[in-house]
């Protein structure tokens, strides 16, 4: 490429010589391979690689401390989370996170306030499940 653009420099002998040019284009190539990833998984990354693994969604405005205790609980664990703690219906807010693409959303109502069971919407599954937050822990550990 130092060709083209007409390079030269003079050596030691007095003589004009074309320099060779080594590239390196780290930064580029980091913007290459994140544009390949978005489009191999059109934005629904794995779990070990989604920058939100979990979003939580809380129902009422009487959930919101118990959604944003989980939420650091989870973090502590090393777990992303984002939370959801706006004035809007619980449907809208599961449509929002669909459209985010996270792994996994977990609404924060009275049911898991009072017991030991959270209740997780999969990417892309229309129906929740139910399991305990050490075995969700466990289980995002593992993906």
């Amino acid at each position: 490429t130092a060709g083209r653009f007409g390079l030269k420099y003079t050596n030691e002998k007095g003589e004009d010589e074309t320099p060779v040019m080594v590239h390196r284009a780290i930064l580029g190539s980091y913007e290459r391979f994140m544009v390949m990833l978005i489009e191999h998984f059109g934005g629904a990354f794995p779990v070990w690689l989604s920058p939100v693994q979990v979003k939580l969604i809380s129902v009422g405005e009487k959930h919101i401390e118990f959604t944003k205790k989980l939420s650091q609980e989870f973090k502590d664990e090393n777990i992303r989370t984002d939370i959801d703690i706006s004035d809007e219906t619980v449907g809208n807010k599961i449509r929002k996170a669909a459209g985010e693409k996270a792994p996994y959303v977990l609404v924060v109502g009275d049911k898991e306030m009072e017991g030991n069971k959270l209740s997780i919407r999969d990417r892309g599954a229309k129906d929740t499940r139910e399991v305990s937050k050490k075995d969700f822990i466990k289980e995002i550990k593992n993906a």
